[in-house]
């Protein structure tokens, strides 16, 4: 079996819930257009996310047939709102105004995204084969809840687990159709892949389980030298410097 792009996942506000695509458009930057393209910010500059803000989890997001049109849903008050992210992002930041009246504003960001690692503003990457070795770690954690636990960008099917360890500190360069990228570091977690992406709960031991296993299954072509600690999955990537951009869709073979 060939590695081929099995999902592709844009999240078009930092923090929120994502849109699945078929197709998305690399930029030059080598971010993707629309990924992370806005933000919430509240007085103090701090973005609204799940390390600064755990009621984020109240909301959740809907896509009606484009990454832009989207429904925002307050499951607390059993409120919801339609917003074009096109034209609605003041009346979209009056109405969390509402709920969480620490918001001050909305950044965006059209070049690269306002991704966590700025050093590598290229997709995020793992291996479906991950998620499921991840997820069998616990007795009630699914895969698709790993999936949202850690909120890829692209996943590969037909690769082993952990896979995506290859590229780290570009020791292989990554292709994909016509397009090259090569990965920089293992991401590193924060406290959001330790709740549950729906209620926010804790789920007990998650990063001690995830380190301890991590560091037990490593596999061979993984540089243990690139890990300082074991709460590291997916590859974070930059574009090469001779690729310019262009397109990715699910299927495309990747090398």
């Amino acid at each position: 079996m060939s590695a081929t792009i099995q999902k592709l996942t844009a999240y078009p506000i930092k923090s929120f819930d994502g849109v699945d695509l078929e197709q998305v458009t690399i930029l030059p930057s080598g971010g993707i257009q629309h990924d992370r393209l806005f933000a919430f910010t509240d007085t103090d500059g701090n973005y609204f996310n799940g390390k600064n803000y755990t009621q984020i989890h109240r909301f959740e997001t809907h896509f009606i047939n484009t990454w832009h049109n989207i429904v925002l849903v307050d499951k607390h008050a059993n409120q919801r709102e339609y917003f074009d992210l096109i034209t609605d992002q003041q009346p979209m930041l009056k109405w969390i105004q509402q709920i969480e009246p620490a918001i001050d504003d909305i950044e965006e960001s059209t070049n690269c995204g306002i991704t966590d690692d700025r050093d590598a503003p290229g997709p995020t990457i793992i291996s479906t084969a991950t998620l499921k070795t991840i997820a069998s770690w616990f007795d009630d954690i699914t895969v698709d809840s790993v999936r949202r636990r850690l909120r890829c960008n692209i996943e590969v099917d037909g690769v082993p687990a952990f896979w995506e360890d290859r590229f780290l500190n570009g020791k292989q360069v990554l292709h994909i159709g016509e397009l090259q990228f090569l990965g920089t570091t293992s991401s590193q977690r924060c406290v959001v892949p330790t709740r549950d992406p729906d209620s926010g709960e804790p789920t007990t031991d998650f990063a001690k389980t995830v380190r301890t296993r991590r560091e037990q299954t490593l596999p061979a072509w993984s540089d243990r030298s690139q890990f300082d600690h074991f709460f590291r999955l997916a590859t974070n990537t930059i574009i090469a410097t001779d690729c310019h951009g262009g397109t990715i869709n699910v299927g495309d073979q990747v090398t």
